[in-house]
């Protein structure tokens, strides 16, 4: 199952192999240092080039798998040809 996020980056969830795979339009976010999910607001923030950049937010079941996850996978299209399939630390902030 796709999800979609409306505001921050343009990204799609889904669950791969019980691995939370985020795919941004973007492949500069492939390369996140880390990804932190803040539990107060469900909201997802990627650790790129010393920055905190909003994703956007995650409601429902999403957010108890982003709750419960140390991983996630980052993928993007490659410009030439392919995909781009990077795993990056998931912070969970109370």
């Amino acid at each position: 199952m796709f999800h979609h996020i409306t505001e921050g980056v343009p990204v799609q969830f889904s669950l791969d192999q019980g691995l939370v795979r985020i795919t941004f339009s973007d492949p500069a976010y492939v390369r996140s240092d880390a990804i932190i999910f803040n539990r107060a607001d469900c909201s997802l923030h990627a650790v790129l080039n010393e920055g905190l950049h909003l994703i956007g937010r995650v409601e429902g079941e999403l957010s108890k798998t982003f709750a419960a996850t140390s991983e996630v996978v980052l993928a993007a299209p490659h410009y030439y040809s392919g995909a781009i399939d990077l795993r990056t630390p998931l912070i969970v902030k109370n």
